[in-house]
């Protein structure tokens, strides 16, 4: 921890000596949860969140950065996070890069099981759900093969787990024997994560690949503790998107195996799931955008009776489940560009549920924006509509840039 502050320091300090242009960004954000709609006492209160961030680049070098506060629900707006810090070295035809980033390969919007390689924190609610990404230690590198062809490799020396709101661990910590239970924090092991990709100006093409461990802990209510391993997972997929007739055209399709959880079993097997995604997305005149996706899910349980993985906690007595889901979302630009319209929408075909969320900001001017997001997902327990609905409510944030 003290060798990744003294790290940020240097990347501070030495852009500045060049320099560089530093953005200091404070935003100011409050969400109130649909259960507390008539519950006004019980609302969340205004929950200021301080950010900083720069990039420099002095070739053949470059800095990153990023600090956050108020990443958890109940930190003090004084608790400082580390969200980013690496640095990059640059010589054509080979990048490299080490520190702490966030990794985003996937290519659709709402879901992509390429998008879950890597920890979220969900404790903390924000108006654009990348927000929640957690960053992630790494040592990295890029190379350039050809004009079309490129290799991408991160080396992630720790893993996390996902961080859970509070409000929907709260069941566990009901019970009496639970209460003193510690959620599992990061392990030191290695994960890897590899892209070979092909991109001309209409066509893009990717094969990926992870070796690793899934970032959702294992809860064993028959031990009442957590697992104290995170289930180790294996992930291939692949991407392609082709413009054409105006519109871009993409797909995506993954093949997981995740290590069964098996308490006390001397045999035990992996879970499998698959996962096929098919999407399209049009450029509007007014610069706005339309998307429409879909996804097939399939997940095959080949162990699970005396365990509880939290994002599937009602399949547990399952061997099998299959889920397709339908999502669109379209946003209208106004009053030149100073306002965005943001209407998005999903439902799910084989189980029940679906989901609606409007988002609406304003920029005043380079440096005043207002944003407001309403976001409301219902369905059944066993529905992935029905695990989203913690995040039902209403979120309104003002940034100001300097």
């Amino acid at each position: 921890m003290i060798l990744r502050y003294l790290l940020l320091i240097l990347l501070i300090v030495a852009p500045l000596a060049q320099g560089a242009i530093v953005v200091n960004e404070f935003r100011a954000f409050s969400f109130m949860p649909v259960d507390n709609f008539d519950a006004t006492d019980q609302e969340e209160p205004l929950r200021p969140e301080l950010v900083l961030w720069g990039k420099h680049r002095r070739s053949p070098l470059s800095w990153h950065y990023e600090l956050n506060t108020g990443m958890a629900e109940g930190s003090a707006p004084t608790h400082w996070a580390l969200r980013q810090a690496y640095a990059g070295l640059d010589r054509h035809p080979l990048q490299l890069a080490l520190g702490r980033r966030l990794v985003s390969w996937e290519t659709f919007e709402f879901y992509s099981p390429i998008k879950y390689m890597v920890p979220f924190n969900l404790q903390r609610q924000a108006i654009d759900t990348n927000e929640q990404k957690a960053g992630v230690d790494f040592a990295g590198s890029y190379a350039q093969i050809t004009d079309r062809l490129d290799l991408s490799y991160l080396y992630l020396p720790y893993i996390e787990p996902t961080r859970f709101p509070d409000s929907f661990l709260d069941p566990l910590r009901q019970v009496p024997s639970l209460q003193s239970v510690e959620y599992p924090s990061r392990e030191r092991d290695s994960q890897s994560l590899l892209r070979l990709r092909y991109r001309t100006l209409s066509v893009t093409g990717a094969i990926i690949g992870f070796h690793g461990h899934d970032t959702i802990p294992v809860f064993r209510p028959g031990d009442h503790q957590w697992r104290s391993d995170l289930p180790e997972k294996k992930l291939i997929g692949g991407q392609f998107s082709m413009e054409a007739a105006g519109m871009i055209w993409k797909t995506e399709l993954a093949y997981s195996d995740i290590e069964a959880d098996c308490g006390r079993r001397p045999v035990c097997g992996s879970d499998v799931i698959q996962n096929g995604l098919l999407g399209v997305e049009s450029q509007l005149p007014d610069d706005g955008y339309l998307i429409l996706e879909g996804w097939y899910r399939k997940k095959q349980y080949q162990a699970r009776d005396d365990a509880l993985i939290l994002l599937d906690s009602s399949f547990r007595n399952q061997r099998e489940n299959e889920q397709s889901v339908l999502f669109a979302e379209y946003q209208k630009n106004a009053m030149n560009n100073q306002l965005k319209i943001r209407i998005a929408g999903g439902s799910a075909i084989t189980s029940s549920g679906w989901f609606s969320r409007l988002k609406l900001q304003y920029s005043h001017n380079q440096h005043f924006t207002m944003s407001a997001k309403v976001t409301l997902n219902q369905g059944s327990n066993d529905s992935f509509f029905g695990f989203l609905e913690y995040s039902n409510g209403i979120g309104l944030q003002l940034s100001y840039f300097l």
